[in-house]
């Protein structure tokens, strides 16, 4: 994985994965039903169960970030303070729609999020679907990736996951919300240090889906 100096770290390899389930899934961007069968549609194997959340969680609480506000493919937010908006860096190659940064690392790590928006929408009767498979994909690099209850997120629908992820032995932690908006489906991945204390981790992550909105 490329690092640069002001490229978060840990952005890059989840994302074509993770757009390609949910085009398997739920046919985001093709117009036809999505196949039976290929990498990433099969169920989860018995050997690496599926958490099943019979629950919603409460939807995030905290204040709005009071950062810069970024607009993206049909909705805005606003960063946290002392976050930039880096999707120049970012955009070109790998489907992000829009990315942030900490300006500041913390041992090393530069707390991130990433948003990757893809056609379609989905279901709520595919949601835990979606969520059962990104978790699957996602096992390599994260044994104890855990799907999570859901929670909504603007008023919509989102799926949650995480976990702590290592990649090249360099360990980060990682929550993904897969959001059904009113005509995408939306990704959206955080990562910290695994130092961040987790009231901080969780804080920053709230502050950020509160201010979300759609634009449409």
């Amino acid at each position: 994985m490329r690092h640069l100096r002001d490229v978060p770290v840990g952005a890059r390899p989840v994302l074509p994965a993770l757009a390609a389930v949910l085009m398997l899934v739920s046919g985001c961007g093709s117009g036809h039903p999505a196949a039976s069968s290929g990498p990433g549609s099969a169920a989860p194997s018995a050997s690496h169960p599926t958490p099943s959340p019979s629950s919603t969680a409460t939807p995030p609480t905290a204040p709005p970030a009071k950062g810069a506000q970024v607009t993206g493919t049909g909705y805005r937010l606003r960063l946290p303070k002392g976050w930039r908006d880096v999707t120049s860096k970012l955009k070109t190659d790998t489907g992000i729609d829009r990315a942030a940064g900490a300006v500041q690392s913390v041992h090393g790590f530069r707390s991130n999020f990433n948003v990757v928006v893809t056609d379609g929408s989905l279901t709520m009767a595919q949601l835990p679907t979606v969520t059962a498979n990104i978790r699957q994909r996602m096992l390599s690099t994260a044994p104890k990736y855990a799907v999570l209850p859901q929670t909504r997120i603007a008023g919509s629908p989102a799926g949650h996951l995480a976990g702590l992820r290592s990649e090249v032995n360099k360990p980060y932690w990682i929550d993904q919300y897969v959001v059904l908006g009113p005509d995408h489906c939306y990704i959206i991945s955080f990562s910290f240090s695994p130092k961040v204390p987790t009231h901080q981790r969780q804080h920053t992550i709230d502050s950020v889906l509160t201010s979300w909105s759609w634009s449409h």
